[in-house]
């Protein structure tokens, strides 16, 4: 037997405080979920005026909502209103919220409540943004605001009438897009939340019918592709937009207490960060059809699911407005590997591939990186000239700068996935201009073991979930802290615990030009032991062609993958091109440019048809 390093870390001996939970309401009762957030947010938070309360206690619509519509502490929920429109922050989360705020809070408010919010959108300028889910916060509250009252000129110079067609033709343009080309900020764990809640505002407050189906539909829609990528309330797989300390601890994303609510699969945590924004989706009369809950929660049998989505609106430098991505996602009980093709497909937070664990513990994932930034990169995606941008998005999304952070894109990466493998390759042959000759790897100190093989494999388990990763090239390993800054944070932020000092993980990093790993994932289901699991993979061999940058290996399953950095893929012997339907696996279907997406549990098929926007279900043998 070959001598093994084996490190053995130890369950933390206490949880942070952000991950000490409320228990789940008993059964499957969406109600009875609904009524305890409601409850939480009516009762234990308490609104202050004082500039040094925690954000989340300081006026916030989400919480004046809440108080509102529960009839508890009105006449300080009313000057907390009338607070936060004193000085409106004029950004297109202040007009979507306060319209919802009034719109479900107006009968606890004075009768002439909604002139003062009239005159306010007179007066504050509101600014659009420019990304896909600002947008459709900005239109979404104009047009609440333009059918709710006849103005003849708002703040953005328009009547009502004109407003109300502007914000109707940009909400059509974006679910025609988002149903024939796939999403551009797609499968967020924290924008999902910046679409949901738009949405069922719409489907709650819009007068005309037809606006409030086409917001039933994509909100199902949106949940669907939540679904099949949901793991216990984890949001798995690739990810267009991850910040730093989610893409480490995929517990404390935003969309899970979205699925505390929906799915009913995932304890209510009020600690994670903007936890509050499932207030509205709490308040609101839909409900999400069994068959998406369903989709969302069954995890019985393994499954493969291939999904197409956008790349964010190219400006400069591309050839293609909007080229596509292609997602692979891996899902089984206890383990999701999931992940996209690489390269710079959205700025400065984007998560190309991850393993995530179904556990309890924090820090549930393994995924590796090449840290990357460039003006190039955000000059892109941003209208403004790509050096001035640079500094911007330095100096707002501080860890964008520095080498040890945890969310990038980067031009130099290429994946290759096939059920439980992955193959991640690089080419960090950089020009002069660019930095960061290297590649990271995650391996959060949660694991119940870490074992350093002189076989060249690293193996980890966690609970009854299994990794083997083989790195390409030489690297060292270090105990990594990382800082608050650099998880994309404040000291004191709803949900993000003190991180310095506190070890979080071993960072591998590795610094030749042709690089990579092979990740093969497993679990007690499919391979019995952990020992096992190890004895399986070490049969296995790895053949790698550095001048190539090319990969050959016979999977723990018998599959033989051969992946070149030039995107040449092949599967046993089978030349495989990425072209993907929208959705594709024994749930999704949906192919390009049909705008119809077909949902499949058991003998049951739910269609919803965007393009004369009907829903049917059925019944088949």
């Amino acid at each position: 037997m070959k001598k093994i390093l084996i490190y053995t870390l130890l369950i933390l001996a206490g949880l942070p405080a952000s991950c000490v939970v409320a228990r789940p309401a008993e059964g499957n009762d969406f109600n009875a979920r609904r009524q305890q957030i409601l409850d939480y947010y009516a009762d234990s938070i308490k609104i202050s005026f004082n500039p040094e309360a925690p954000d989340y206690s300081r006026p916030n619509f989400d919480i004046i909502v809440a108080k509102l519509t529960a009839g508890k502490d009105v006449q300080t929920a009313i000057r907390a209103m009338d607070t936060l429109m004193a000085k409106p922050v004029g950004n297109m989360f202040y007009i979507y919220e306060l319209m919802g705020t009034y719109l479900f809070g107006r009968k606890s408010l004075p009768p002439d409540f909604g002139d003062k919010v009239r005159d306010n959108l007179e007066t504050s300028t509101i600014y659009r943004g420019d990304t896909e889910n600002h947008w459709l916060q900005y239109y979404t509250g104009w047009y609440l605001a333009a059918q709710e009252w006849n103005v003849p000129r708002w703040s953005n110079g328009k009547s009502s009438e004109e407003t109300l067609k502007e914000a109707q033709d940009y909400i059509d343009h974006w679910i025609s897009l988002t149903t024939s080309l796939g999403q551009g900020e797609f499968n967020s764990p924290t924008y999902f939340i910046t679409y949901v809640d738009p949405l069922v505002l719409l489907y709650q407050f819009a007068k005309d019918p037809l606006m409030r189906k086409k917001a039933e539909m994509m909100l199902e829609y949106m949940f669907a592709d939540y679904g099949i990528e949901n793991l216990n309330g984890c949001y798995c797989g690739a990810h267009s937009r991850d910040y730093p300390y989610i893409a480490v601890n995929p517990q404390m994303a935003q969309s899970r207490i979205f699925g505390f609510l929906y799915f009913g699969n995932t304890e209510f945590n009020p600690r994670i960060r903007e936890a509050i924004s499932v207030i509205f989706p709490a308040l609101s009369s839909f409900r999400l059809p069994a068959i998406i809950r369903d989709i969302a929660t069954d995890r019985s049998q393994p499954y493969a699911s291939r999904q197409r989505k956008r790349v964010r609106f190219v400006i400069r430098y591309g050839p293609e407005r909007t080229p596509p991505v292609y997602k692979y996602s891996y899902m089984t009980k206890y383990y999701c590997l999931g992940s996209m093709q690489g390269g710079i497909l959205q700025p400065i937070q984007e998560h190309v591939w991850d393993i995530t664990f179904a556990t309890r513990r924090p820090y549930n994932t393994v995924f590796a990186i090449n840290p990357y930034r460039s003006p190039k990169e955000l000059g892109l995606f941003f209208p403004e000239e790509a050096l001035p941008v640079y500094g911007f998005v330095a100096h707002s999304h501080g860890y964008y700068g520095n080498v040890d952070k945890w969310s990038s894109s980067s031009p130099h990466e290429r994946t290759f996935q096939y059920c439980n493998t992955l193959i991640d390759l690089y080419d960090l042959d950089l020009n002069p201009t660019e930095l960061w000759h290297e590649i990271d790897a995650f391996f959060p100190l949660t694991l119940n073991q870490f074992i350093v093989s002189k076989s060249g494999w690293i193996f980890g388990r966690m609970d009854s979930a299994y990794f083997a990763y083989y790195p390409l090239q030489k690297y060292c390993l270090e105990k990594d802290t990382d800082s608050i800054q650099l998880l994309g944070g404040d000291e004191g932020s709803f949900g993000i615990e003190t991180l310095d000092k506190r070890p979080v993980d071993l960072r591998l990093r590795s610094f030749s030009t042709a690089n990579g790993c092979v990740l093969q994932a497993g679990s007690v289901t499919e391979y019995g032991s952990f020992e096992n699991f190890m004895r399986l993979v070490k049969k296995t061999k790895v053949v790698f062609d550095s001048k190539k940058i090319s990969v050959k290996y016979g999977t723990i399953n018998g599959d033989q993958l051969y992946f070149r950095y030039l995107n040449d893929r092949e599967l046993n012997g089978k030349k495989i091109v990425l072209n993907y339907p929208l959705f594709d696996s024994k749930y999704l279907h949906s192919a390009v440019n049909s705008r119809v997406l077909k949902i499949t549990y058991g003998n049951t098929v739910r269609t919803l048809d965007f393009n004369n926007f009907t829903v049917t279900q059925q019944t088949v043998k």
